[in-house]
């Protein structure tokens, strides 16, 4: 569902909406340059340069990639320890 705000936060987004229109009336070629570069930041977010845009996937591994093991099976061991055999709870609680 959709999330409620507080009253605060619909006066905060009224003041704000009032501040921006009063901003464009009074000076709009002052707003020219912030839209310009989001609009330039946004079309190179959503459609980058092929130069920036990276190898992208390919199969089997690389060349410069060295065949490593999976992983190696763990060996355990128990440490002996200091607790009594009792089943008393630690001395701490």
């Amino acid at each position: 569902m959709f999330r409620r705000y507080s009253p605060f936060m619909y006066i905060v987004g009224v003041f704000m909406v009032i501040g921006l229109l009063t901003s464009v009336i009074k000076n709009p070629s002052g707003l020219a340059l912030p839209v310009i570069i989001f609009a330039v930041v946004f079309y190179l977010w959503k459609f980058p340069p092929k130069r920036f845009r990276g190898g992208g996937f390919t199969s089997g591994p690389s060349p410069r990639m060295k065949q490593q093991p999976k992983s190696k099976t763990a060996k355990f061991r128990v440490i002996p320890g200091s607790k009594t055999d009792d089943e008393e709870p630690p001395k701490y609680h």
